[in-house]
């Protein structure tokens, strides 16, 4: 499944969840040791948090880029990390406990969050896709201005519905 035709799928309930929820919805990708946006629907068009198609984001200091890391075999995820660590050994030891949470955090809930680490003011929430061994890892997620979110909104609402939203495409594209 190529991220065309994934993106070609999620958009319309990429869209429905921007909807729902009241936030913008990013769909992402490696690039070498950081994120790609290739998806992104915004529930606000005057919104400042949607990224571009084509922008980047770091890996360790975002939640979609930990939920990135959390979504590749293991064999592939230790190499991945290692290389990290060598080409950025300080930002690796500084984000080594928040990658360690989220790894809890996906296996617990099913997605990670970020408050402010990537815009101060802004809080997301991130979960990984299931695809194929032999396709580019791809992660979700939402973002939104704090002072939107009622108290632990993202947490009991809009993070279990990203996470229902990636169930549901897993299904439709078979990797389920």
């Amino acid at each position: 499944l190529t991220s065309v035709a994934l993106r070609q799928i999620a958009r319309p309930a990429m869209h429905a969840l921007a909807t729902q929820a009241r936030v913008n919805v990013n769909m992402a990708t490696l690039h070498g040791l950081g994120v790609v946006y290739i998806e992104s629907v915004r529930f606000d068009e005057t919104s400042v948090t949607r990224p571009d198609i084509g922008a980047r984001r770091e890996l360790l200091t975002s939640s979609i880029g930990r939920a990135l890391v959390w979504s590749m075999d293991t064999p592939r995820r230790d190499a991945f990390l290692n290389r990290a660590r060598i080409a950025h050994p300080e930002v690796f030891k500084a984000t080594k406990s928040k990658l360690d949470q989220a790894r809890r955090s996906i296996v617990a809930r099913g997605f990670c969050v970020s408050d402010g680490e990537t815009q101060p003011g802004y809080q997301a929430v991130s979960t990984p896709m299931r695809v194929a061994s032999h396709e580019e890892p791809i992660a979700f997620n939402c973002a939104v201005p704090t002072y939107q979110l009622r108290k632990n909104e993202i947490e009991q609402s809009i993070g279990p519905k990203l996470v229902a939203m990636v169930r549901t495409l897993e299904s439709q594209v078979g990797v389920r």
